[in-house]
Order: C-alpha cells, then structure tokens, then sequence
C-alpha cells in the first residue's frame, strides 16, 4: 500500500491522504485502514510542528468520521475526515489554530499597531478559538507576556490581544501626571505619540506639562523596571 499526500486550500489546514487501491489493500481493510490513516494525519500535524497522537473510529466503508486528536501538552481537538471519490482521505482541524499561523498574524498585528517589529513571539502550539491563551513576546529586550483571543471567520484571521506586563500605558502616566498637577493649574500632559511603550529599565523621557497658557514645563520620567515602573524626576 503507497500512501501519498496533496494539499487542498483552506484557512484550517487540511490536506488529503490518497489511499492506491490494491489486492493487499481490500484484504487489510479495517484496522489496518484506520491505523494507516491515524498515522498520516499525526504525520501531517507533526509538520505544523504539532506532536499528537489521532483516534478514529474504523473507517471500513465510511464517507466521513470524526477523529480526535490529543498534543503531548494534554490539548484535544477534533478533526473531520473525509474520504471522496477515488479513495482521497481529506482532514480539517476544527476548533484550533497552530502556534505558527498565530504568531504570523499576531506579529503583522503587532506592527500595525505600534509601528514596531516584535523580536520574538511564542504561542502555544494549539490554539482554541476564541479562548484567552498567553503569547511570550520580546520587545527592545523585554519580555512582554500576552492574553490574546485568536477567532477565525468568514475566512478571515482575527486576533485581540492585551500585554500582561512589561509596558507602560502612556495614558495612565498621563493621567497621573495630570491629577498631580492640577493643584499647579496643569490642564493638560502630552508625553508623545508613543502611546504604550516598552518598559526597558533606565530608559528617560520627558511629558510636556500643559496650563490655560500653553506650555509651562516639562516632567522628565524614569523607568525603574521591566514592569511599567517609573520614578518622576
């Protein structure tokens, strides 16, 4: 029995499995089948860097079935299988997306929105969708953790995500320059475009310090940490 495989275009990463019709193959039917394809498709996984063990039914004269697999790291998730005219086996994950399609989109997300490139991202290698995981990202030398909420829909990619640590909110500094200062007639603080920036310990910057007049000073700001720390000066 020759096994062969041919990828077929969909946002879940399916793919099929031509079983060669033989003497030998009609005899081992069964078992056999079922194992031969369990096999395959683990092996498929394996080269989206996912390692898990696949269950089938027998799949004795079946034109579909429900698998389900099961990752080292105890992640189960079912997989649909097919089997079409001329003995092509098709399978398509459901429910889960894998570390590498999230972490392309999570960095193309990353620079949209910050204008910065991440150094390193790292996701669990199977991701439910649309429940919170946790991406390890490095930032400017910082270690910057991730919840982030990956959905798929309409064919499209989307990703929420929120930094558990390792930043700064500018908009909270600001806002805690501004309550500061509002005994001193301080209307308003502009501490730059940046609006979350990375917290690399030692890093100084400076927040204008705004009256009914304009401009009447100038806050220079320190950052103590790797947590969003920070010391006025």
């Amino acid at each position: 029995m020759r096994l062969s495989s041919v990828l077929l275009p969909s946002v879940l990463l399916p793919a099929s499995l031509l079983l060669l019709s033989s003497c030998e193959f009609s005899c081992n039917v069964g078992k056999d089948t079922t194992a031969k394809v369990q096999s395959w498709v683990e092996g498929e996984l394996a080269k989206s860097g996912v390692v898990a063990t696949v269950t089938c039914p027998k799949l004795k004269d079946v034109e579909s079935a429900k698998c389900d697999a099961k990752t080292a790291e105890g992640v189960s998730f079912p997989i649909a299988l097919t089997h079409a005219d001329g003995g092509n086996w098709s399978y398509k994950t459901e429910g889960v997306a894998f570390a590498s399609q999230v972490e392309d989109v999570f960095k193309k997300t990353y620079a949209d929105k910050y204008g910065r490139v991440l150094e390193e991202i790292t996701c669990p290698k199977v991701v439910k969708l649309g429940t919170e995981a946790v991406c390890d990202g490095l930032d400017q030398g910082v270690k910057i953790p991730f919840e982030i909420m990956f959905t798929q829909k309409d064919g499209r990619n989307d990703l929420d995500f929120r930094p558990k640590s390792g930043i700064l909110i500018v908009g909270k500094l600001e806002a805690a320059l501004l309550a500061k200062g509002k005994e001193r007639g301080i209307t308003k603080v502009d501490c730059g475009k940046e609006r979350l920036m990375v917290s690399v310990p030692k890093k100084q910057f400076e927040c204008g310090l705004f009256g009914a007049e304009g401009l009447v000073g100038k806050q220079k700001v320190l950052i103590t940490n790797d947590k969003g720390g920070v010391e006025f000066q």
